[in-house]
């Protein structure tokens, strides 16, 4: 008991040794804003949060969580792009492509086209978010 408990230890200070930059996201995200719904209105934000790390120069890998729901994505991030991979809170899978714009040092705009192909009564969606990174 006490040597696996030393060689999880030591696996996690050197996993975390090896690590890049780790850092927390905070994200704003509007769902669906090109929608044809006859309102027109924006569409509620959800809060998302996770976060992130550096694996080479300008590459991130990470993943985020969306607050009081069951979808999470990994992602990989580069500074004009990013491609994730998730699962929506109906358990469906998602792919995620956009594009990021850098506004400040640690505030992005990223605009994402969310594509489900894998069930049918689940459309196509263009998602605007808001990340801050810590």
């Amino acid at each position: 008991m006490k040597k696996g408990l030393i060689i999880a230890v030591l696996f996690c200070i050197s996993t975390f040794s090896f690590a890049g930059t780790v850092t927390p996201t905070l994200g704003l995200r509007f769902n669906d804003i090109a929608s044809a719904d006859s309102t027109n209105a924006i569409p509620d934000p959800e809060t998302s949060f996770g976060l992130k790390m550096e694996v080479g120069d300008g590459i991130y890998t990470g993943f985020d969580s969306v607050v009081g729901s069951s979808s999470i994505r990994i992602y990989v991030e580069q500074s004009y792009g990013k491609i994730g991979l998730g699962i929506a809170p109906d358990g469906s899978p998602t792919f995620t492509v956009g594009a990021i714009y850098n506004v400040y040092s640690n505030l992005n705009v990223e605009m994402e086209y969310l594509m489900n192909q894998l069930v049918d009564n689940e459309n196509d969606k263009l998602r605007l978010s808001l990340t801050i990174s810590f």
